[in-house]
């Protein structure tokens, strides 16, 4: 049985998870925010033409904006090369509050659209592909990262280590996961995560990842990138 996220909207528009009592995005910069850590992040001009299909893995789906950002980049740049790019949710979004919670970027609505279509569908079983475009291909593992992240049908070319704050979820952010990270990786992937925290840089080095914090977005003082050693 699929256990959808409790949220609700606060008196600024964000969307809120009650579990975790965290927000999903900043309404402030949650677009921007996504292409500098994620996509500048892991070097993705750079690194995206290397592989065929190239394969993303991420950490905590939420509304999707991570993956619908990283789409209409593809389109904006004319990259063709093939996406398939996965992502771990343990608790959904129900389908309405999904389709409301973008409101704030018209600009990635199309791609929203799209992925209505097969919501119900995507959300339905742990493990659920979709293939949205010729380029474009999305798997959903939905279920607690220790128990789902290893039953991804492809390694990553470069990590999304999103979801909520290490403060908010610690049992997210286990060495188990880090480990994980490691097994399931072609070599020389990378990683990015709004995150600087202590013990995530330590696990993923132990993890082997050579690990490197750089400055945040926007407010935020620093961030974490790498790639496995």
């Amino acid at each position: 049985m699929i256990d959808y996220a409790k949220t609700y909207f606060d008196e600024n528009g964000r969307l809120i998870a009650e579990t975790y009592d965290d927000v999903y995005f900043s309404i402030e910069g949650g677009l921007a925010e996504t292409h500098y850590v994620f996509i500048e992040g892991n070097d993705l001009k750079q690194n995206i033409g290397q592989h065929t299909p190239f394969t993303i893995i991420e950490t905590g789906f939420g509304t999707g904006l991570n993956f619908m950002a990283t789409w209409d980049w593809l389109t904006q740049q004319n990259i063709t090369t093939p996406l398939h790019f996965i992502s771990v949710e343990k608790h959904p979004l129900t389908e309405y509050v999904f389709a409301q919670s973008l409101a704030e970027y018209p600009s990635i609505k199309p791609y929203q659209q799209h992925i209505l279509k097969h919501y119900s569908k995507l959300t339905s079983q742990t493990i659920n592909t979709v293939q949205l475009t010729p380029q474009i291909t999305l798997t959903l593992l939905i279920g607690d990262v220790a128990e789902v992240l290893k039953q991804s049908p492809q390694k990553a070319n470069a990590w999304y280590l999103d979801g909520f704050s290490p403060s908010k979820n610690p049992q997210m952010w286990q060495q188990s996961l880090f480990d994980n990270m490691a097994k399931l990786s072609h070599p020389h992937a990378t990683f990015a995560t709004f995150t600087a925290a202590g013990m995530v840089r330590k696990g993923l080095a132990q993890a082997g990842f050579t690990v490197e914090k750089i400055k945040g977005f926007g407010h935020k003082r620093h961030m974490t990138k790498g790639i496995l050693a």
